[in-house]
């Protein structure tokens, strides 16, 4: 126990992210342009662009498109 390996995977977020406080997100994830985040979530997947999830596990809860 005392030589446990940690995987060391980023996190990655695109242009115009926005991470509301108490945020957990877990490594080798990918937010999207312009994700929210809502409080307390738990991001543990990838985030498609223009999404706004929320809850734990973070779910899409609204997408829009780049227009609007």
């Amino acid at each position: 126990m005392g030589r446990q390996v940690v995987g060391a995977a980023g996190v990655r977020t695109g242009p115009g992210c926005w991470l509301a406080t108490n945020v957990v997100v877990r490594p080798g994830t990918t937010l999207g342009r312009h994700v929210t985040v809502g409080a307390g979530a738990v991001v543990g997947g990838d985030v498609p662009d223009y999404s706004v999830v929320a809850g734990i596990p973070a779910r899409v809860v609204r997408c829009w498109t780049e227009a609007g």
